[in-house]
């Protein structure tokens, strides 16, 4: 299941939008899916997704669209953020 960029992107600012991103967290963990967060851009917003038990996400913050010889980097780039080890690579931020 995926959870629409429109309500990640304003759940820090918006209580309406946070209800939703948690309430479809909550319905996919009591129907046993997965959830891949769309318009993860910043360490705050993937952090507030792992405590709310999102173990998935896609956007900016984990990698800018790569030319195909960036992409081995990258994967260990995300390893790396999954596991909160790390910040993201600049010259993955700024990759086209």
């Amino acid at each position: 299941m995926k959870i629409d960029k429109g309500f990640v992107l304003k759940m820090s600012a918006d209580a309406g939008s946070d209800a939703i991103v948690r309430s479809i967290l909550d319905l996919a963990r009591n129907m046993g899916l997965t959830v891949v967060a769309e318009g993860v851009e910043d360490r705050d917003t993937w952090s507030r997704l792992q405590r709310l038990g999102c173990a998935e996400a896609q956007d900016y913050y984990m990698a800018r669209p790569l030319p195909a010889a960036d992409v081995a980097t990258a994967v260990t780039n995300i390893a790396e953020l999954a596991l909160g080890s790390a910040q993201p690579a600049p010259e993955l931020l700024t990759a086209i």
